[in-house]
């Protein structure tokens, strides 16, 4: 940020962006319920807090979720508590059942964990004797505090989701470079390592953090209509590339064993760098809307087929090793299509 007199002004960090959102969102939820006469007046205002979780696209996708899973919680729970009643079903019992749920959505999914406790709510409102308008106020107060927490996130020091979404696919495709450079620097050095393993597997969690933000961007791109191709992007083709790697990972260890590679060490650095530059022009085309043209792989991988053609006609052992490292090859070329193909539908 510059200010008027040319000096560089110091940025806002998110979280303090964050804070200062939060308490605006407080506020104007406090300044609503003194105005209107609510009966629970509190959940407006901890919806409004709650929900308010960093950029914009975030903030309206948890609100979303916090609402449609209030309503569908209250649906489920009322109908699950008529049918234990009319068949004299311990009502006790659903609360055993509920509360460890709510603890296991938890760790799957926001809105299912809400629904979860909505349904917990349900049976304890209903076996403290609360009426059916207690229950959908509660439905009317977190809509109201939602939709609060979503004007404030848009009017009050916005985060664009843009960002972190940007920031995580540039991660996400760094950490597949190194996955596949490490794959074929063992199959070169003929040793495989079980810490490339590690990194797939890492890879693959991050996968759910990546969905997370790319669901935030899609709706926050339905609200005010912006990125909406970055966030298609990356929920449909990054996890599809990541794939291919991992067929690269599991066809390069019985490679690096064969005992080939340091006699293809040239093609296969070759090969791992224009695959690395071909990322980055997937990168571009996705995150800029840049075209891009991803070149083909025929050169390196000819030369090595060419290669390894003769000793197709050996010993049983030596046709084997060969197989191997040709299944590293058809890996590494679908690996390098699906980048082609990806990138052109971004077209």
């Amino acid at each position: 940020m510059v200010g008027r007199d040319g000096m560089k002004m110091p940025s806002i960090l998110p979280s303090t962006r964050l804070a200062i959102q939060a308490a605006a969102s407080g506020l104007v939820a406090l300044i609503f319920v003194d105005m209107v006469d609510l009966e629970r007046p509190y959940w407006v205002v901890l919806t409004a807090i709650v929900v308010m979780v960093g950029s914009v696209g975030e903030t309206l996708s948890k609100s979303i979720d916090r609402t449609v899973g209030t309503l569908v919680g209250l649906a489920i729970g009322i109908a699950v508590y008529w049918a234990a009643i009319r068949t004299g079903f311990p009502a006790i019992v659903l609360l055993v059942v509920a509360v460890p749920s709510v603890i296991f959505f938890k760790f799957a999914s926001y809105r299912m964990m809400i629904v979860a406790l909505t349904i917990l709510l349900v049976f304890l409102f209903r076996l403290g004797d609360a009426t059916d308008a207690l229950l959908i106020a509660r439905l009317v107060d977190t809509a109201i505090g939602a939709a609060i927490a979503t004007v404030v996130s848009v009017a009050v020091l916005p985060i664009p989701t843009r960002k972190p979404v940007v920031e995580t696919v540039d991660a996400y495709i760094a950490a597949l470079q190194v996955m596949v450079h490490d794959s074929l620097q063992a199959v070169v050095a003929g040793q495989w390592d079980t810490a490339i393993d590690a990194k797939a597997n890492a890879l693959r969690a991050s996968e759910a953090n990546l969905e997370r933000l790319a669901d935030s961007l899609r709706v926050e791109s339905a609200l005010l209509g912006r990125s909406g191709r970055l966030a298609r992007g990356a929920l449909s083709l990054l996890p599809v590339l990541r794939g291919h790697a991992d067929n690269i990972v599991l066809a390069c260890e019985p490679a690096a064993r064969s005992g080939l590679g340091p006699d293809l060490g040239a093609d296969l650095q070759t090969i791992d760098q224009q695959i690395s530059a071909n990322l980055d022009r997937f990168r571009d085309a996705l995150v800029t809307g840049a075209s891009q043209t991803i070149p083909r792989l025929d050169a390196p991988t000819g030369r090595i087929e060419d290669a390894l053609a003769p000793k197709l006609s050996e010993n049983p052992a030596a046709r084997g090793n060969v197989m191997t490292v040709l299944n590293t090859i058809l890996a590494l070329r679908r690996l390098n299509r699906g980048l082609r193909h990806a990138t052109e539908s971004l077209g």
